[in-house]
């Protein structure tokens, strides 16, 4: 014991040695940093005054040269003078003085550093310089003036030295008091320097003092961390202790000794396999210990230490205590009991093993398409999780009789009668043996259930069997209604989505199958075809005059009917066929397994038959009839195909009087054909340039002036050769292309127009279709075409027949309203042939009529006025609208169309539709044109062929 506190002794002394050590080695580096500058500063100043010396020194013998050299000089001009000397040999004397005096000054200036340079030096340059330029002129007068002339220039040189000598004498004074000033200020930093230090050294002694107090203050609060520390570990519920290089323990809290049993004095200074302990154990501890002195790595070791009070689970954590090297010393070892965290833990992970299971089962029960996989996976997951012994799925379908729909646990054939009874209690909320505890009379196993239920009611029952007897604890019932409410929600999605999709197979108003379904079953039907003989027909009906119906009675009557028509069909075809509602007014019957094909044609005149009687609908006894197309097949084709045959047939029955039966034919298949190359042909029309416009003049009565001309398409066929717009633009509408070919007629349209203004300016007659008013960009283009050509507003008359105005009136008259304010003429083509012109007249901004050519045959050859017609022309007349009558062919209906008041007339007795080139030659021809001779009753090219719907124009509507 003693051994272990002096150790700790020495531990807690080493840091305040090493720290008393570093103060010292800090306070001699200082002052002996302190006594370095001084010795350098001293040696910098003795070099600084040996330079300066030197300077002083070397301009001494200078001035001593500049003394030398006027004496010499002086001298030499009285020897001169007094005969002594010749003037050469006295120019020579002073020459060598000269050049002496010169050369120790060229020494000096080398030496001399840049800084020094000042007016001084610059100045005995050039003195140094003009006796030079002097000394020359000396020698000439030695040579050619005589003593005489030499002495006044030798007593001018000696007036000349004086002022040298005392810039000598001047620079030599300025440097010494440079180097008196230095020497002093070297002194002072010296004096400064020396101070600093002695207060440096003084400041080192304050510094250490305090550190030593600070030292001695944390020496006392570590003492008394270390006291707290120590009581923390005593009281600290885990195992605390350190072991040295020989793995003997060095220190052990209270807990070690509450658990081990042992003192510290049993512990201290002994090894692990020397306590008392399963050999295992302490083989893994001395092996983990010596692991971790001897890699440095911390380790976490757990184990079960068998106790007084039973085996505990134990987690130790084991580190390296290191020394100011950081060479593993020691270990440090934290234990903690973890038994009851164990448990918690597997208590935890058994409870998200069960969540976990239980959102598989709900993520399978939103994927799934069938309920008995997810049964069989709902009964595992309880036997899994929970300790029964077996799991079963009740249902039911009417409340009463049970089954058991999946099960676990229990064979097929000892699956206990009770099962069903706690099933049917669970079900009904009875509780009878649903969830209780047993009596002893009761048998091995008790039952427990919960409902499973759906939005639309009781599904079944979940049920599991309890072995040994018990009551499910709570955590366990919930786990149970978890798992019913999973099957309940599965269950109930299952029946929504079989519920909606035998609705998205079914007509909402009549009940019968719609389109989808429709063509399932008729794929199925012609599928079998080439399994089994015989024939598949079906029958398209449409239902004659129902817009007339629905728009006059209200849309309740219209549905209504539909409702009707639907049951009769239903009273006519046999059990097996299927009856659709195609869409709007139209149904489709299908039937399979006909024998011949007159057994088709017999089903479609009873559904013909059935229809001919009086429907009543809410107060009003209606009467139609409906036109059905007939397709059989006896070989396998498309469905789609096989409809659009029977689709086509309908459409000749409507255009051959309605109320009546057609059969697809080959006539019909060429036709069909026949449209589809054309649409194919009509695509690439655009493109290939194949499209051009003609033009038919609209002349005034009175002179045959042309007042305006409309323009006809035409189509170049490649194969065909010039197709009129009867021939395509029914195929053009049907595809959508109509729009695109609109948009290109009434740009080119437009361009020539322009082209003609020079000509008379006529006004040009273009033609809108129904979707062109449906257009919202159809205003915005033609205010930009019209402004890209520069054509005025008025210059264009857009035509519209009252069948595109019908097809959406609200509709086309905002988009006509919009075009009137723009300023462009709005005409009511074909007037007369449609339902109710005259109210259009009103409801429309219309400025001009068509009268369309059937109006105009009614004129006979005698002229004689039709009533209808010159009642329409006097009505338009006090309507204050213009009129154009077209088809003109006659002499006669032009003189019939005069007496009633009509002015501008276009058809064949003035021109044929020509082209741009022709139109353009008519316009140039003042004389305007005169009626011509009618063409022959047969010939090709007659005005109603020629004047057919330009582009954008319906196709003739159908007879409803």
């Amino acid at each position: 014991m003693r051994t272990h506190r002096s150790g700790e002794s020495r531990e807690r002394a080493a840091p305040r040695r090493r720290l008393v050590w570093s103060l010292a080695l800090i306070v001699v580096a200082l002052i002996g940093s302190a006594a370095l500058s001084l010795t350098l500063l001293d040696a910098v100043q003795q070099q600084d005054s040996l330079r300066h010396e030197a300077d002083l020194a070397q301009l001494e013998r200078l001035s001593g040269i500049a003394d030398a050299y006027t004496l010499t000089v002086a001298r030499t001009v009285a020897d001169a003078e007094r005969g002594r000397l010749t003037p050469e040999q006295a120019a020579e004397d002073i020459a060598l003085a000269q050049a002496d005096a010169g050369a120790r000054w060229r020494d000096f200036r080398e030496d001399l550093e840049p800084s020094r340079e000042g007016p001084l030096v610059e100045e005995i340059d050039a003195r140094l310089a003009a006796t030079d330029a002097w000394l020359d002129d000396l020698r000439a007068l030695a040579q050619q003036g005589g003593p005489a002339a030499f002495v006044d220039g030798a007593d001018t040189l000696a007036d000349e030295l004086a002022p040298l000598g005392t810039a000598l004498a001047q620079l030599r004074g300025a440097y010494r008091a440079e180097a008196g000033a230095q020497a002093r200020e070297a002194s002072a930093a010296f004096d400064r320097l020396e101070t600093a230090a002695v207060g440096l050294v003084a400041a080192l002694g304050v510094v250490v003092l305090v550190l030593v107090a600070r030292l001695e203050r944390a020496r006392r609060i570590s003492a008394r961390r270390a006291q707290r520390l120590k009581a923390l570990l005593d009281d600290s519920p885990d195992l605390v202790a350190r072991f040295d290089a020989g793995l003997r323990h060095r220190y052990v809290n209270e807990a070690v000794v509450a658990v081990t049993g042992r003192s510290r004095a049993e512990l201290l200074g002994h090894t692990i396999t020397e306590q008392e302990l399963p050999p295992a154990l302490t083989t893994r501890w001395q092996e983990a210990l010596a692991d971790v002195l001897a890699t440095g790595e911390p380790r976490t070791l757990e184990v079960e230490l068998p106790t007084v009070g039973g085996p505990r689970a134990l987690q130790t954590r084991l580190v390296a205590e290191r020394d100011t090297r950081g060479a593993p010393v020691g270990v440090l070892a934290v234990t903690r009991d973890v038994t009851a965290l164990r448990s918690a833990r597997e208590a935890l992970q058994s409870g998200l093993d069960q969540q976990r299971r239980l959102a598989d089962l709900a993520a399978i029960g939103v994927a799934i398409d069938a309920l008995d996989p997810l049964l069989e996976d709902a009964v595992a997951l309880l036997t899994d999780t929970l300790e029964i012994a077996g799991a079963a799925v009740v249902t039911t379908a009417d409340g009463n009789a049970l089954h058991v729909r999946a099960r676990r646990g229990w064979a097929a054939e000892a699956v206990p009668g009770e099962v069903l009874d706690a099933g049917r209690a669970a079900l009904h909320g009875t509780g009878e043996g649903a969830d209780r505890e047993p009596t002893a009379t009761e048998p091995a196993s008790a039952m427990a259930g919960t409902p499973i239920r759906t939005p639309h009611g009781a599904y079944g029952a979940l049920v599991v069997g309890l072995m040994p007897p018990r009551a499910l604890n709570g955590e366990d019932r919930l786990l149970l209604e978890a798992v019913a409410d999973v099957l309940g929600a599965t269950a109930g999605r299952l029946e929504a989505q079989a519920s909606l999709r035998e609705r998205s197979l079914r007509d909402p108003l009549t009940g019968l199958a719609n389109r989808t379904l429709l063509l399932d079953r008729t794929q199925l039907a012609l599928d079998r075809l080439s399994r089994v003989e015989g024939r598949v027909a079906v029958a398209f009906l449409d239902v004659d005059d129902f817009k007339l119906i629905n728009d006059g009675l209200g849309h309740d009557v219209g549905d209504a009917l539909l409702v009707e028509v639907a049951a009769r069909l239903a009273s006519i075809v046999r059990p097996g066929d299927t009856i659709a509602r195609f869409g709007g007014d139209e149904f489709v019957v299908l039937c399979e397994g006909l024998d011949a094909h007159d057994d088709a044609t017999r089903l479609a005149s009873r559904l013909l038959e059935s229809m001919r009687g009086t429907f009543s609908l809410d107060g009003h006894l209606v009467r139609v009839t409906v036109s059905i197309g007939l397709a059989v097949v006896t070989d396998r084709v498309a469905a789609g195909e096989l409809l659009r045959w029977a689709d086509t047939a309908m459409y000749r029955a409507k255009a051959r009087g309605r109320a009546r039966i057609e059969v697809f034919d080959d006539t019909l298949r060429d036709d069909v054909e026949r449209r589809l190359g054309l649409r194919s042909g009509l695509e690439r029309a655009l493109e290939r340039g194949e499209l051009r416009l003609a033009y038919q003049p609209q002349v005034a009565i009175a002179d045959g002036q042309v007042l305006g001309a409309e323009a006809l398409l035409r189509w170049q066929h490649p194969d065909h050769g010039e197709l009129e717009p009867a021939a395509f633009l029914a195929v053009a509408e049907d595809s959508g292309l109509i729009s695109a070919i609109g948009r290109w007629v009434r740009r080119e349209a437009i361009a020539q127009a322009v082209r003609w203004q020079p000509l008379g300016a006529p006004q040009l007659s273009l033609n809108l279709s129904s979707r062109d008013l449906e257009d919202e960009g159809l205003v915005d283009e033609l205010a930009g075409l019209l402004a890209e050509h520069g054509l005025a507003p008025p210059q264009l008359c857009l035509e519209v027949t009252e069948n595109a105005v019908l097809r959406d009136l609200a509709s086309a008259q905002r988009a006509l309203e919009a075009l009137a304010e723009l300023g462009v003429v709005i005409a009511l083509d074909d007037f007369g042939t449609g339902y109710s012109s005259l109210r259009h007249l009103h409801e429309l901004p219309v400025a001009l009529v068509k009268i369309d050519s059937t109006f105009v045959q009614r004129l006979d050859a005698t002229g004689r006025h039709d009533p209808l017609v010159a009642g329409a022309f006097a009505l338009l007349s006090r309507m204050g609208l213009r009129t154009v009558a077209e088809g003109v062919e006659t002499r006669a209906q032009l003189d019939a169309l005069a007496d009633l008041g009509c002015t501008i007339v276009q058809g064949f007795l003035f021109s044929p539709p020509v082209s741009p080139e022709a139109m353009g030659a008519i316009l140039a021809d003042p004389r305007g044109l005169a009626p011509t001779s009618p063409p022959s009753s047969g010939a090709e090219g007659s005005s109603r062929g020629a004047e057919e719907p330009p582009p954008g124009a319906d196709p003739q509507p159908s007879p409803e």
